[in-house]
């Protein structure tokens, strides 16, 4: 039986309906391959291959080149047609197919239902259903957000969306923007948008969406990496979100203050080593920020691991058999610990050390940053006089075993680990269980009895 729809649960899972955790593991495929694109890149071949590797999440959007539902005008593609009708027949079909696909496969994706390129003059918005120009209610992308005629006509599309869509457990979240910062300021951040606008739109359609939709999908939506004034307390967007580029170390630090300030969780939406191309010239370094950048998401508190950009460039890089190591030890996490995630420190020397409690079980993400070979001791507080530990390496996968410890003063130390530049290990620590108490009022009852 299928666990249900997917809801807030705190800062580091969501909650199924039976009450089953869930962390999102996974990455953007923003869109099956344009025209002048590898059209190998299709849903049909990239979500299995996804789904055999342990990945659970994508993310992917509605745009003028992919699942285009209200665009009469479409571009760049050659799975999609003009058409006159409000709604786009070919992207429809193509919705219905999803759907059902990542039902077959156990996949949950959020939908991004509009991106920033809609609102921008020389970009999407001269095709705009939404633009005078084409027969649509707004002169201006401004009006987009202002004018009463131009938000009725996001409700229509919003009813339709919940009406066909809605019953599907595989939609995690709807997103109605990516970026939508993008559209707001320029290159050069000057305001083409207001703030408020933009922000009582999402609370008005954040609170429309709740109130339309049954099953209460999770909403959101995204910035690049300008927060909109007043965006992070909608009441009814269920996280937050931001993209990173080119600062991936930067993960572990996005978290906390948000957190603080907002009371809801975050999401890094997308992260990788560039924004400008996926030029395989760097693929060691896109590479390399891939993996790091899925274990800094595991080791913080998050709901959903951060998700590289560029799909197609990790493919032919093979790097999505990938996801099944940290999978692995998601799952390990989820299932010692059953919802509890505790951070403790870790000292490493000069590798980067990150921990996390499930339970009774210990785990420490290792991962030498620097371009020199480390040999470092690992030391952590922990209880207990058994200790059993072990290494894991992601990519072989493989668990190997170091030896049962115990505890001096609350402090766990284990033996030097040395680390080829780059190269990183996770620790599993599990305390053995304590061992029954004693009945003392039984013990004092029995006596007396003597």
């Amino acid at each position: 039986r299928k666990p249900g729809f997917l809801h807030k649960n705190d800062q580091y899972t969501f909650r199924f309906d039976n009450g089953q955790l869930f962390r999102g593991i996974g990455e953007n495929v923003g869109w099956e391959a344009r025209s002048f694109e590898n059209q190998k890149f299709t849903y049909d071949y990239l979500l299995p291959t996804l789904a055999k590797n342990g990945a659970n999440f994508f993310r992917t959007w509605m745009c003028y080149w992919n699942l285009p539902l209200e665009w009469q005008k479409v571009s760049s593609t050659k799975r999609y047609v003009n058409s006159p009708d409000y709604f786009n027949p070919g992207a429809i079909r193509r919705m219905d197919e999803l759907v059902h696909l990542t039902d077959s496969l156990g996949l949950y994706f959020m939908l991004t239902l509009d991106w920033h390129g809609h609102l921008m003059e020389q970009g999407g918005w001269r095709n705009s259903p939404y633009n005078q120009a084409n027969g649509g209610p707004a002169r201006t992308p401004t009006e987009f957000f202002t004018l009463p005629a131009a938000q009725q006509k996001y409700k229509d599309k919003l009813r339709y969306v919940v009406a066909r869509w809605g019953y599907s457990t595989n939609i995690a979240a709807w997103e109605f923007f990516n970026e939508v910062d993008n559209a707001v300021f320029t290159q050069q951040d000057s305001l083409l948008i207001p703030h408020a606008a933009v922000t009582l739109w999402h609370a008005e359609m954040s609170r429309y969406l709740k109130d339309l939709d049954p099953y209460q999908h999770l909403v959101t939506t995204s910035i690049s990496h300008r927060d909109i004034l007043g965006m992070n307390s909608i009441p009814y967007l269920d996280f937050n979100q931001k993209h990173l580029y080119k600062h991936t170390e930067k993960i572990p630090a996005i978290y906390p203050d948000y957190l603080q300030a907002f009371g809801k969780p975050y999401v890094v939406g997308e992260f990788g080593f560039r924004w400008e191309d996926a030029n395989p010239t760097y693929a060691a370094d896109f590479n390399y920020d891939y993996r790091r950048g899925l274990w800094y998401g595991l080791f913080s508190p998050t709901p959903i691991l951060p998700m590289t950009w560029w799909w197609e460039l990790f493919d032919d890089q093979k790097m999505t058999p990938y996801f099944r190591a940290v999978r692995t030890i998601s799952d390990q996490m989820l299932a010692a610990g059953r919802g509890e995630f505790k951070p403790f420190a870790v000292r490493a020397g000069v590798v980067q050390c990150f921990g996390m409690r499930c339970g009774r079980t210990y785990f420490v993400y290792l991962l030498n940053d620097s371009p020199a070979k480390a040999t470092v001791p690992v030391s952590f507080g922990a209880a207990g006089s058994k200790l059993t530990a072990q290494t894991f390496t992601p990519g072989t996968n493989r668990y190997q075993p170091l030896g049962q410890f115990g505890a001096k003063n609350d402090l766990l130390t284990l033996p030097a680990l040395t680390l080829a530049p780059r190269q990183e290990v996770v620790l599993v620590v599990e305390a053995a269980p304590a061992g029954p108490k004693k009945n003392l009022a039984g013990n004092l009852n029995a006596h007396s009895n003597n």
